[in-house]
């Protein structure tokens, strides 16, 4: 702009300094890994948290604080299970979210309960080329991926 080259966080501030209230930005600016709004300085899961106290459905920040080590929205702690729970509920498809559920040893989604090694199959269901998911199934010992049985 103006000849001047912004970066990805410079832009979340300057969209943050112009319209506080744009979850979707804050979740970006966690995802850079915090920053400056209004002159206070936040972590990346307080931007996350700050997402999510706009807009309590925002399935990407709640994977964020996912990657944050779960948070605290609306004056209730969440683990990093219930962060991977809550983004799959409201976003299904969100492998990366499968592969954290996973690693937390799976959980439930949808009224259904899922093991760590079925969290990772959903995962490369979705996004067959995810290394995490297939590390995951290492891990878990093999699994199914498109109607092949690895082990």
């Amino acid at each position: 702009v103006g000849g001047r080259t912004y970066t990805v966080k410079q832009c979340c501030e300057q969209s943050l300094s112009l319209k506080p209230d744009l979850a979707e930005a804050w979740v970006g600016l966690g995802t850079e890994g915090g920053g400056a709004v209004g002159g206070r300085t936040y972590t990346g899961k307080q931007c996350y948290e700050q997402s999510l106290s706009m807009m309590p459905d925002l399935a990407e920040a709640w994977y964020g604080l996912v990657t944050a080590g779960g948070g605290t929205v609306g004056g209730r702690t969440y683990t990093v299970k219930q962060c991977c729970e809550q983004s799959l509920s409201l976003k299904p498809d969100l492998a990366e979210a499968w592969v954290g559920l996973g690693t937390e040893g799976g959980g439930a989604v949808g009224g259904r309960t899922y093991t760590g090694k079925q969290c990772y199959e959903q995962s490369l269901s979705m996004m067959p080329d995810l290394a995490e998911a297939w590390y995951g199934l290492v891990t878990a010992g093999g699994g199914t991926v498109g109607g092949r049985t690895y082990t």
